[in-house]
């Protein structure tokens, strides 16, 4: 249903049950800001948290409002630890977070998880068409670092090509898509507006991003 299930009581209440009459495998998605050690711990079964992660630090902060990066990243090194768990991170790639998915990418290469997906907005004015031309030979070159990244370390071949194959496709689009400008204006509008709504500003998370507003 989305969310976060650890902070949801239906959720608890099945996992206190699971605990003491499963020893199925459960899969759970989580934004990593709040993991239940104590049941990952006395759970007999295996357990695949799945992080969605979109950017690490400030960025993460902004893409995700209500997230503290470093809860999440100790989160996420914490469950790593346990024999019995099973992560993966799921990346859903937007105009937010393309400069910054070299970042995300070299944390993820120091131990990979055991699964990395990369998803795409479904918004039209969240896609790479919407970056203004000036901005997109910086990003370009960010993706491609991440994929240099990606090629030297010792990852699992077919993660790799799959992670490979999924940055080059951004940069493709950001290489050979014209300007999108009645989506530009659509994605200037919504930000500032959901930027009002949450009382934040971009810039003080995204500054690259924070670029692109009129």
């Amino acid at each position: 249903l989305g969310g976060e299930p650890f902070y949801d009581k239906s959720c608890r209440k099945f996992l206190s049950w699971a605990d003491k009459n499963l020893k199925a495998n459960l899969m759970i998605f989580t934004n990593g800001s709040d993991i239940d050690f104590d049941f990952l711990k006395s759970y007999q079964g295996t357990v695949t948290l799945i992080f969605s992660l979109d950017a690490i630090e400030k960025p993460a902060e902004y893409i995700r409002h209500g997230t503290i990066w470093n809860e999440v990243l100790d989160n996420y090194l914490q469950s790593k630890t346990f024999s019995n768990v099973r992560t993966r991170v799921n990346i859903t790639c937007s105009v937010y977070n393309y400069i910054y998915l070299k970042d995300l990418i070299n944390l993820l290469c120091k131990d990979w998880p055991e699964a990395v997906s990369f998803g795409s907005v479904a918004q039209d004015y969240l896609r790479e068409d919407i970056v203004p031309l000036k901005f997109r030979p910086a990003i370009i070159e960010s993706l491609q670092q991440a994929v240099t990244q990606i090629e030297v370390t010792d990852i699992e071949n077919g993660q790799k090509h799959n992670a490979i194959n999924a940055i080059k496709s951004n940069i493709s689009n950001l290489e050979k898509s014209s300007w999108n400008q009645d989506g530009y204006k659509k994605f200037c509008e919504v930000t500032k507006k959901l930027d009002a709504v949450k009382n934040i500003n971009i810039n003080d998370y995204c500054e690259f991003v924070g670029q692109f507003l009129k």
